[in-house]
């Protein structure tokens, strides 16, 4: 009997030490427990509006820069339709003189495409005003090489350089129409081109060690 009523005091002593320490400590649990769910709730609401918040700023500002990109691109494509309504302009017709002038290698240059203002292909007008080929060249060869160069400038492929003449202010294409059209329908602002520069003769360049003769153009495609 005595064992047993040993056991049960001890196991009432333990209970009630138990049981203090749960009335000391236990409100303070209660008190950490409520603050800890106070930060995760305040937490997960600052997650909540920041997220919105830079969701709708970031929302905004992609919505506003697409629709300046489609406005600018609309903007481009409609003024190169109105230029490929009219012939693409021909450096020897409007510079006769150029046929006597003499040239020079440049060498390969990064030349701004505003500056691209015609062809150096002589003989009757085939491209519109963008660099293509007027509606009624347009082959299926063509079609096909154009898709191609196309493809190549959405995946920003490096393209072979263009050649180009210049005369004056300004640059004439002697081989790489398309890829010049390409640039323009891309917003491209340069273009990689060889440049050949021709000038009047009795122009004197000190630089210069060796002049020679333009040769004969004839358009290459592409």
């Amino acid at each position: 009997m005595q064992p047993l009523l040993s056991r049960l005091l001890d196991a009432a002593r333990r209970g009630g030490r138990i049981a203090t320490a749960f009335r000391v400590a236990g409100p303070l649990l209660l008190l950490a427990f409520a603050g800890w769910e106070r930060l995760r709730s305040g937490a997960r609401r600052a997650a909540t509006t920041g997220s919105e918040n830079v969701g709708r700023f970031t929302g905004d500002t992609g919505r506003r820069a697409a629709a300046a990109w489609r406005d600018r691109s609309a903007a481009r494509r409609s003024r190169l339709a109105t230029r490929a309504r009219a012939p693409l302009a021909n450096l020897f017709e409007l510079h006769p003189e150029a046929r006597r002038a003499l040239g020079r290698d440049v060498g390969l240059r990064s030349v701004p495409v505003d500056e691209i203002v015609g062809t150096a292909v002589a003989g009757p007008a085939q491209r519109g005003g963008d660099f293509l080929p007027l509606p009624d060249f347009r082959s299926r060869n063509w079609q096909g090489r154009w898709a191609r160069i196309r493809r190549a400038t959405d995946r920003l492929d490096i393209m072979p350089p263009v050649d180009l003449v210049r005369f004056g202010d300004g640059y004439w294409v002697e081989d790489g129409h398309n890829r010049v059209a390409a640039a323009l329908y891309n917003g491209q602002q340069d273009i990689d081109a060889v440049v050949r520069e021709i000038r009047m003769p009795g122009y004197v360049d000190d630089d210069t060690e060796t002049v020679a003769t333009l040769a004969p153009i004839a358009e290459v495609g592409g």
